[in-house]
């Protein structure tokens, strides 16, 4: 009898649901991204990496709300910098863990963005602005357009008049080449890895169209924020009616930067 018990217990446990497993110990994990030592840091990075891909909804969630990344903190752990690669890495694995967040892709892509520029990998964090441009909500117009500029002027130190340049085109006040069109995006970086865990087909669908913002691709997100904004579900309507300003944004910026009060008093 006691036989039988010990299988039915391994069995029973075996069996059990998914809400049961442990929760990913991000706190540990964030603890050891500050250590001195490289190689646990390293293996901080591809641990919370890891468990941002199997359980994005609780990786991604915990380092949000842990604020650990915020911008605005002193991070005097990181006098020298030393540790905006990983952090940039970091805050790409969170945006592919929950792309169909807004709010948590657009905190992320700023963590990304200033940490790029931090680590002078200034083209991939000018790539990054112009991905926060696409999906940024239009009320961070103007910061998207602020992060453009710096990323503008950090990745062509010798071309100073540049981001000023992209500044008044965005005011219609500039001819010559569109600056904002010419900057590239590598699509590769942006992936369906956090799909798996979207249950629902309309939050996948957000997520979708998101990531075609993220990648440059915005006239291929208009069907889906379409039949968003047309749903009879009062959650999912209101997503697709913002999806679609957030579209047009996208393929009409000097539309979008005009809407928001753009003015020359503001350029720099």
């Amino acid at each position: 009898m006691r036989y039988i018990a010990s299988i039915l217990a391994i069995l029973m446990l075996g069996a059990a649901s998914p809400s049961s497993r442990p929760t990913p110990n991000v706190a540990a994990e964030i603890a050891d991204l500050w250590s001195n030592d490289s190689a646990k840091r390293a293996g901080a990075v591809e641990m919370m990496k890891h468990t941002i891909s199997t359980e994005p909804r609780t990786g991604v969630t915990e380092i949000f709300k842990s604020r650990v990344l915020d911008i605005e903190l002193p991070h005097w752990w990181n006098p020298n910098h030393q540790y905006d690669a990983d952090f940039a890495a970091i805050a790409l694995a969170c945006i592919n863990g929950q792309p169909d967040s807004t709010d948590r892709v657009q905190y992320f892509l700023e963590v990304r963005i200033h940490s790029l520029l931090n680590a002078g990998r200034n083209l991939e964090a000018l790539a990054a602005a112009k991905s926060y441009f696409n999906v940024c909500a239009v009320e961070n117009t103007l910061k998207a357009i602020g992060l453009l500029g710096d990323c503008l002027a950090a990745a062509y130190p010798s071309d100073p008049a540049l981001a000023r340049r992209f500044k008044l085109q965005m005011l219609g006040v500039s001819a010559g080449n569109n600056v904002l069109s010419a900057i590239a995006v590598d699509a590769s970086v942006y992936d369906q890895s956090g799909f798996a865990m979207i249950r629902n087909h309309d939050w996948r669908d957000l997520a979708s169209a998101n990531l075609r913002l993220l990648q440059d691709h915005p006239q291929q997100a208009k069907e889906i924020f379409d039949r968003l904004a047309s749903s009879s579900t009062d959650a999912v309507r209101p997503a697709g009616q913002e999806g679609l300003l957030r579209l047009q944004k996208a393929v009409n910026p000097l539309a979008a930067s005009s809407d928001t009060n753009y003015r020359p008093t503001e350029l720099k």
